[in-house]
């Protein structure tokens, strides 16, 4: 029985770096349905295997980057004229790994950040209409939001994370209803 078991551990310990070979990998924001802020460069990031060479592609733009020693890379796109067109941005790293994200939009990104009162979901608030219309309109309302994980920490963190990704406009109820009939304010005056 050794005998059998010492090769297929040895095969199993070649094939090992394999199984961990670093992925090339998007910052949370970077998902399905995100908004680039427009009218600013933009700087896209992520994590990919120290040295490799990493392209952005995104509205006829080509950026490249060479990840760190600690695998973190960035590009930053040229400004971006306002579009409610949704178009994809492609990431592809020199090893053949490619992430393409579909239905990306330039405009306005704004931050909400507070403690319970932000959490409380539009579907079960006085914005409710709201967001039932916004879910029921028959074009696509550019009103999108991403939920960024909360973690404890002592110290900085590198990473975020996001259960979601991007939600449209369709998925309202589920917003935060202070960020929701801020954004529709916005929406309507700019």
């Amino acid at each position: 029985m050794m005998k059998i078991m010492l090769p297929l551990v040895f095969w199993a310990l070649l094939a090992a770096p394999n199984l961990f070979a670093a992925q090339l990998e998007l910052a949370a924001p970077f998902t399905d349905n995100a908004i680039l802020q427009r009218e600013t460069a933009v700087p896209v990031w992520g994590w990919d295997a120290p040295g490799s060479k990493v392209t952005v592609q995104f509205a006829g733009q080509t950026k490249t980057a060479v990840a760190g020693k600690t695998g973190d890379w960035m590009v930053k796109l040229n400004p971006l004229k306002i579009s409610r067109t949704e178009r994809s941005l492609e990431v592809k790293n020199n090893r053949g790994q490619t992430i393409t994200l579909n239905g990306v939009l330039v405009g306005e990104v704004w931050f909400s950040s507070g403690q319970s009162n932000m959490v409380w979901t539009a579907g079960k608030s006085m914005c409710n209409q709201l967001a039932r219309d916004l879910a029921s309109a028959k074009e696509d309302i550019p009103i999108r939001e991403i939920n960024i994980n909360t973690v404890s920490a002592l110290y900085p963190q590198k990473r975020a994370t996001s259960d979601d990704g991007w939600k449209k406009a369709s998925a309202a109820g589920g917003f935060s209803a202070l960020s929701l009939s801020f954004a529709y304010e916005l929406y309507k005056e700019l």
